[in-house]
């Protein structure tokens, strides 16, 4: 029988056995015969739902490891993004300032968060650049969500 790929949402792991490799075993083909998609959804950051492309450092001790070991393992790991960078994140003052968030229709910030602007070939390499640590460390996808409230008509 050919092996399926699921997913299961880190939430239904304590993120703090996600933390510590050593505590974290699963055997993907007797506990969960098609499960080898381990997806971190909001908590990886240091701030849930602040989206900045980095391991929290409080959470993850060694991040590059726990993905290498989880690897080894057969397991490919998938981060959750959110596609809206609010004032609080650290990155979103970088991203306003360059003109890589999606404008209204009178060339404005259509609302306090901003929006990565994926027709903008500037935005996109810097987000590929934001994204590149991640992918060299072993991750195997990154699951961007929501991004539905975007002007329909922005710039």
């Amino acid at each position: 029988m050919k092996r399926l790929t699921a997913v299961m949402a880190a939430a239904a792991i304590p993120l703090a056995a996600a933390a510590a490799p050593e505590s974290f075993t699963i055997d993907p083909y007797h506990s969960f015969p098609y499960f080898d998609v381990l997806h971190l959804d909001t908590g990886w950051f240091e701030t849930d739902w602040r989206s900045d492309y980095t391991f929290s450092k409080t959470r993850f001790v060694d991040p590059a490891a726990m993905i290498r070991d989880l690897k080894r393992d057969g397991f490919h790991v998938s981060l959750w993004q959110y596609t809206y960078f609010t004032p609080k994140n650290p990155i979103w003052r970088e991203m306003v300032d360059h003109g890589y968030h999606v404008r209204d229709e009178s060339g404005r910030l259509p609302a306090e968060d901003a929006v990565l602007d994926f027709s903008n070939p500037a935005a996109v390499s810097w987000y590929t650049g934001k994204l590149a640590a991640l992918l060299t460390m072993g991750v195997s996808a990154i699951k961007a969500d929501f991004g539905e409230n975007a002007p329909a008509t922005g710039l």
